[in-house]
């Protein structure tokens, strides 16, 4: 979820029955292709504004423009090498 109205996400990572569930439900829907999923585009950071993804899709970070999101594309290539993306760099605090 990058807010309220819009999820982005990757087709091949579930299956068509929740693919139809998610577009019915939201009425925003920012689909990554492979290889922009493999960028680790979709591992982002999004409490507010700016967006957070990594930097290493530039047409996934023109998608999250388009839909009107102000984003900032994070270098995370010495993080990946752990397979982690820019949302695993983050700790959540309740408040």
């Amino acid at each position: 979820m990058l807010d309220e109205n819009t999820v982005a996400f990757f087709p091949g990572a579930i299956d068509k029955a929740s693919q139809d569930r998610l577009r019915a439900a939201i009425p925003n829907i920012i689909e990554a292709t492979a290889e922009e999923a493999e960028g680790f585009g979709l591992n982002a950071v999004s409490d507010a504004a700016p967006l957070l993804p990594s930097n290493q899709s530039d047409s996934l970070l023109q998608k999250y423009r388009q839909y009107g999101f102000e984003v900032i594309g994070t270098a995370i290539l010495e993080f990946r090498k752990s397979g982690g993306g820019v949302k695993c760099l983050t700790l959540q605090l309740p408040f």
